[in-house]
């Protein structure tokens, strides 16, 4: 071999390497994108990695974004006063939009303006909420003085949802819509409080929301009963953190959603993932299909059955040892032949789940943000207001109106026909003329 081949073949090795490298670059950029770690941020991506993968396709780079000019704005703000308690306890300062409503009764109002005088007024305080921001709502009731008989009489003070509390029924359905409906936690809620000028102690709120929650319960038992006389549920679990095991340790546990065949959901809360868990919450209940078998039997059995064919000539194969993923999942899978096939045999089941595990990202989500539950009792309140708020979304319900409407209904509603009050029977019979906080009615 000459010279001049020993130098045309480092110049094409030269070559070939840098190609080499220019690709590995790429397929590098490639595996972060499909494998790193997922956020809601925008990925940075190296121009010079841009530019050489650009090039590879045959698509010319963006051009350079062009320099927007910008501008120093400085603005000072003013320091929250502490403000001053009024009569029920609730601090806020100037700064809080207040409504005044003025209360009248009908009977104080049918006696004469001779036969009574106006001698003064009481006032109420209540925490409202709009979405998004909040109002206080002072209602004032005129006192009398029955000139005749000298006595003092004054309009009542209006019903609220909870006794001897300062929360209106709007902020009970912003607070748990904001919670787990937009996985913003209480903390959270409360520092948007404090910024709004209003101060509560962080208790408080967790005090609210629980008497609230206790108060949907019995419309989650009776989503519950109804969802165990569906014909086919679709059933899967899925971890909590909830109540302490120890110092520095929570407990594990698990919620169970089910799905029933009305597009409705329950959350229950167990301790364990013991299969008696599941026979607790189900106990009996038979499934029955409908003669779907025709086209299941055309179209999907054939595919079935390649499927199992498949695996078994995967399990034959001798260079695939016992500690390989894919025989894990093989053994997995053939444990499982009879549980796969049940949508042949009845046709009522469907061939997935893929609408449970839409339905139960809420969980998921919400660990994402207040992570565990405290103690058990919260964990089962969790269940209890998912339940009903996925249910909303399933039906189509507003989950702010409905519960404004439910928290104030729940109370007087007779409890052998509760289950009107869940999501689907609410939606054709109270969703078009639904009770509404006074903060609503206030601004009509």
């Amino acid at each position: 071999m000459n010279q001049d081949e020993i130098v045309s073949l480092l110049v094409s090795h030269q070559d070939i390497t840098r190609r080499f490298e220019e690709l590995k670059q790429q397929l590098d950029w490639f595996k972060r994108q499909l494998f790193g770690s997922k956020s809601e941020q925008l990925r940075f991506i190296d121009p010079a990695v841009q530019g050489n993968l650009l090039g590879a396709l045959g698509v010319l780079p963006p051009p350079a974004a062009q320099t927007i000019p910008t501008e120093t704005v400085t603005y000072s703000r003013k320091k929250l006063r502490d403000g001053a308690v009024n009569e029920t306890g609730l601090r806020f300062d100037d700064s809080v939009p207040v409504r005044i409503i003025t209360l009248s009764d009908p009977a104080l109002e049918a006696i004469a303006p001779s036969a009574r005088e106006l001698i003064g007024e009481k006032v109420t305080h209540r925490l409202a909420q709009h979405p998004g921001s909040y109002e206080v709502l002072k209602y004032v009731r005129p006192v009398y003085k029955i000139l005749a008989t000298q006595e003092i009489r004054s309009v009542p003070a209006p019903a609220n949802v909870l006794d001897r509390c300062v929360a209106d029924v709007s902020l009970l359905a912003g607070m748990l819509a904001d919670k787990f409906l937009y996985h913003l936690p209480l903390y959270r809620q409360h520092q948007r409080l404090l910024a709004s000028g209003i101060q509560l102690s962080r208790g408080s709120l967790s005090h609210w929301a629980a008497r609230a929650i206790d108060l949907l319960a019995p419309i989650y038992r009776a989503q519950c009963e109804h969802i165990r006389h569906s014909r086919v549920l679709a059933m899967d679990e899925t971890p909590i953190k909830a109540g302490r095991q120890e110092k520095g340790k929570m407990r594990p546990a698990y919620f169970w959603p089910i799905y029933g065949e009305d597009n409705e959901i329950v959350f229950p809360y167990a301790a364990s993932r013991a299969h008696r868990q599941v026979q607790t919450f189900l106990g009996n209940q038979q499934l029955e299909g409908e003669n779907k078998l025709a086209y299941r039997t055309q179209h999907s059995e054939p595919i079935v059955q390649t499927f199992w064919r498949w695996c078994h000539d995967q399990c034959q194969r001798v260079d695939l040892l016992p500690s390989n993923p894919l025989s894990k999942a093989l053994q997995y899978a053939r444990a499982r032949h009879t549980s796969l096939q049940v949508f042949l045999s009845n046709p009522a089941v469907p061939i997935d789940t893929n609408h449970l595990e839409r339905a139960l990202r809420v969980i998921p989500l919400g660990r994402r943000n207040w992570l565990f539950c405290w103690t058990e009792l919260g964990a089962q309140q969790v269940g209890i207001i998912q339940s009903l708020i996925v249910t909303c979304k399933l039906q189509g319900v507003d989950v702010y109106t409905y519960l404004v409407d439910v928290l104030q209904r729940v109370g007087e509603h007779p409890a052998r026909e509760v289950i009107d009050l869940t999501p689907r029977v609410w939606k054709p019979r109270f969703s078009h003329n639904p009770i509404k906080s006074d903060l609503a009615l206030a601004k009509q």
